[in-house]
Parts: structure tokens; sequence; C-alpha cells
């Protein structure tokens, strides 16, 4: 498992930027990556004078961002990758340019889980991005997450997510929680695995692990 180093935010010029910044630099200082600032503008086509104004008024925005970044000793990519085209599209090419690791974006600010994806950057940037992507919600922000739960299923994928999930639940202190949806006999070799995984990795370089447990739920 490696930790990622770059990390790409979407933000888009309005009040949901604060808290989509702020946790996309609180990760990044939780895992020492580099954060890379994009905006995606798809109102005006390019070389208009539209365009020119909406862009201007996005590198004014980053340079505030900047300011806050400085505080909070975030390091941050030079660059203000602002793009003409949809949101999905500029994450993905600036990901791309960047060897970012992560995606983190915005889902507005509903509250239930099941809303989530009902934003349509958030459900195409989550469907077709072959980076891990962190969805925002400003109602619930990651200083104050105290449970994460990890759904297994026995997948590469899976196992990674499960490390890198204790990882920041190490470093925010939060518990854990693996989920195995299923029989035991299916769901049983693979939390066992997990498990020995989790307890002779050290997470965060310490020697140390969050603390978790293994919930198995009957169901697909």
């Amino acid at each position: 498992m490696e930790l990622p180093t770059k990390i790409v935010v979407g933000l888009a010029i309005s009040e949901s930027m604060v808290p989509v910044f702020a946790e996309a630099t609180t990760l990044a200082r939780l895992f020492g990556a580099e954060l890379a600032l994009a905006h995606a503008i798809d109102e005006v086509p390019a070389g208009t004078c539209a365009y020119d104004v909406l862009a201007e008024q996005a590198y004014e925005t980053f340079a505030g961002l900047r300011l806050r970044a400085q505080f909070q000793e975030a390091r941050l990519d030079p660059i203000d990758y602002v793009r003409a085209g949809s949101p999905e599209t500029v994450l993905r090419e600036v990901a791309l340019d960047t060897a970012s690791d992560w995606i983190v974006l915005g889902a507005g600010n509903r509250t239930p889980l099941e809303r989530l994806l009902e934003d349509p950057t958030a459900e195409s940037v989550l469907s077709d991005s072959p980076l891990p992507v962190w969805i925002v919600r400003p109602t619930a922000p990651l200083a104050k997450l105290t449970r994460i739960v990890c759904a297994v299923d026995g997948s590469e994928p899976a196992r990674c997510a499960t490390l890198m999930a204790a990882t920041l639940a190490e470093r925010i202190g939060a518990r854990m929680t693996l989920l195995a949806i299923g029989n035991h006999a299916q769901t049983g070799p693979v939390t066992r695995r997990l498990v020995r995984a989790l307890s002779n990795a050290g997470t965060g370089g310490q020697g140390k692990r969050a603390p978790f447990e293994v919930i198995t739920v009957k169901g697909d």
C-alpha cells in the first residue's frame, strides 16, 4: 500500500468551495501529499470575454486559498489548473497531467448518504476514475469523524481501500469497522486475511494501528 503523494481537488467558485478545500488540505497534511487546485469552466466557451472573466475570478479565488494553505502548512502545486470543459473531464485531465494519486471533490450539502451520488459530477467521476475519489460532505468535516466503515469483498481494490482507511483512521484517531456482507463461510477467510494484514502492518509508520471491529451482515 502506498500513501498518496499528490491530490487534485476540484473546486467550484461557490460557498461549497471552503469545506472542500479545508478537507483536501487536511488530507494532504495527514498523508504528507501535495495539493493541486483545479477548476472547470463549462458555462461559456474558451477564448471568449465571458470565459476570461470567469477564469480571472477563479485565479483570484485560488490566490486567497493559497494564503490559507500557508497558515495551515500545506504544500500546493504552484500551478492553478483552470481549464475549459466539464468538471469530470477537467479533473481527469489534471489528475493525469499532475500524476495525482487521489481526487477530492464536493457533493453539495445533502445529508443522507444515499443522496451523495445525485450530483452528476460526483457520480461521473466515481464511475470513471481510475484513482481513489474522496467525496466531501460539508455537514461532516473530516476532523469530527470518529468511525470509518469499510466494506470488504475479498478483492484487491477492497484490500487496498481497507489498508488506506486504516491509515486514515489512525491519523485522525477514529475507529474502524470492517463490514463483510454475506454468510460467514464466504466472508470469514476474507476478513481473517484483512485482520492479519491490519495487525501486521504499521499503518502510519508508527508501529500502531487503529482499533477496529468486524461486522458480518447476511445479504448481498
